[in-house]
């Protein structure tokens, strides 16, 4: 019976190992999608007008592509940041009341 007890607590160690190895390496995973979400975030933010970025809402989206929201600008403001937006391989997206420029992740890799 000792050796029966004995094997389960070391199933039980293993086990308990694992799920925790297993949340550590999640966690990590976690952490480092945050950390290179902010780099992306920071470096798109760097590349639009600085004197605009008040005016605009700039989100990282789960579908892989940031977006950015206008919040009220005048046409020359819009022309300078469309250009930005497409130096970074982004577009302009006219969808109802949610009108946004969209720019794939893959441009900060």
């Amino acid at each position: 019976m000792a050796d029966g007890y004995a094997k389960n607590a070391d199933d039980q160690y293993e086990q308990n190992w694992e799920e925790y190895a297993g949340m550590k390496a999640k966690h990590f995973n976690n952490n480092k999608e945050e950390k290179d979400s902010n780099d992306a975030h920071l470096m798109i933010v760097n590349q639009l007008p600085q004197d605009l970025l008040h005016q605009v809402t700039v989100l990282i989206q789960d579908s892989g592509t940031v977006s950015i929201s206008p919040k009220r600008l005048t046409r020359s403001d819009w022309g300078r940041i469309n250009d930005k937006v497409k130096e970074m391989g982004g577009v302009w997206v006219s969808h109802g009341g949610f009108n946004h420029w969209k720019i794939p992740l893959s441009w900060t890799r």
